[in-house]
């Protein structure tokens, strides 16, 4: 009887450490192996590796698989599994889990069906990927796209439309100079004409958004508040609103004035239509640094008192053409973000404790002390 020789040390040393070189392969790749035996007295799902990386959590079972699925996607999931083992062919399809914090997680899967000799399925063997990073990276680059059709197409339209103003400008100038204007119809005209000024400026500062950034000056951003709440006097007193500023330190930043007077006039108003009838709006100011990188500068908090911001709302907010009012554009806090990114600065949004309201916070690089 011939005895076997035994295996070398290293060979030997080298498959023991093959689990580890599995584990580390599939840390870095994010990839989790899978195998599901498919039997009459049911099913038993193997996987090879930690699948908390894709799932967020340790799955043993196939029922556990199941309920982690986003109720929308479980029904396709199932649909196309049932698929593949009917049709003899490999799957490959993407579906969305929720993971014990309630975060949602996007995985790619790709299988295929084993059948025994009498064309019975036996197992399906696959690999499954947590692609939520490259998913979220794909949707900023389609809304990065959208934003920058969007912003051609904008600027054509107040290239044509800059002209009709400025006809219904002098026209309405030349009204208002008539000395045989009655009184009453002067103040009917002096308002369309602050209107129209305020139209004329919006069209300005969405053009300038598509035009490169000229020049900086320092503005007293203390000043740009407050006047942004006195062109809004009419709203406030319509709906009875407090507009209340509280704890602001004056500063100046660099940057245009027009564009950052719009910006501060969205978020009020926008603040006063979420606090409605009689609500509250406060905006604090005060010094800081940017959380990132450390740049001085000034923060600006705009709260209210109303209901909040739901989470799959702000997610979206800033997303153009998206907004929750009927009578919304949804372009409004694009135009602000856009204007805030092109000054070098941040804006952010967030509930407050208790379903007390929202808050959105603005921060801008400082001009410097030789400014302030």
């Amino acid at each position: 009887m011939l005895s076997q020789e035994p295996e070398s040390r290293p060979l030997v040393e080298r498959r023991k450490n093959v689990p580890e070189l599995l584990r580390l392969a599939q840390m870095t790749s994010g990839v989790i192996l899978w195998e599901r035996t498919i039997a009459a007295s049911g099913d038993s799902l193997r996987w090879y590796g930690d699948n908390s990386v894709v799932y967020g959590q340790k799955i043993a079972s196939l029922s556990e698989w199941l309920s982690i699925i986003h109720p929308d996607d479980r029904p396709t999931v199932e649909a196309v599994i049932k698929d593949c083992i009917s049709e003899r062919h490999e799957f490959d399809l993407q579906y969305r889990v929720i993971w014990p914090d309630g975060s949602t997680h996007w995985i790619y899967a790709r299988g295929q069906v084993l059948y025994d000799d009498y064309g019975h399925p036996m197992r399906m063997v696959g690999a499954n990927i947590n692609i939520t990073r490259r998913r979220e990276l794909e949707e900023k680059l389609q809304l990065a796209e959208k934003s920058a059709a969007l912003g051609r197409l904008l600027s054509a339209v107040m290239h044509e439309i800059n002209n009709p103003l400025q006809s219904l400008y002098d026209s309405l100038f030349l009204l208002r100079t008539n000395p045989a204007i009655p009184p009453g119809s002067q103040t009917v005209v002096d308002g369309a004409l602050r209107e129209l000024n305020r139209l004329s400026e919006i069209s300005e500062n969405t053009l300038s958004l598509f035009r490169p950034v000229s020049e900086l000056a320092p503005v007293d951003l203390l000043l740009v508040v407050d006047h942004a709440v006195q062109q809004l006097g009419t709203m406030v007193a319509e709906y009875s609103s407090m507009v209340v500023r509280d704890r602001c330190l004056p500063g100046k930043v660099m940057g245009s004035e027009r564009q950052m007077r719009q910006v501060f006039i969205n978020l009020i108003r926008n603040a006063i239509e979420a606090a409605g009838p009689s609500g509250k709006v406060t905006i604090r100011m005060r010094s800081s640094r940017d959380l990132v990188d450390g740049r001085p500068g000034f923060r600006v908090y705009v709260f209210d008192s109303g209901k909040g911001i739901d989470k799959k709302t702000r997610s979206r907010l800033g997303e153009p053409f998206f907004s929750k009012k009927e009578s919304g554009t949804g372009l409004g806090l694009w135009v602000s973000s856009e204007i805030i990114r092109k000054h070098a600065g941040k804006l952010r949004a967030r509930n407050l404790p208790r379903d007390s309201g929202a808050c959105f916070m603005v921060f801008l690089p400082s001009a410097g002390p030789e400014h302030q």
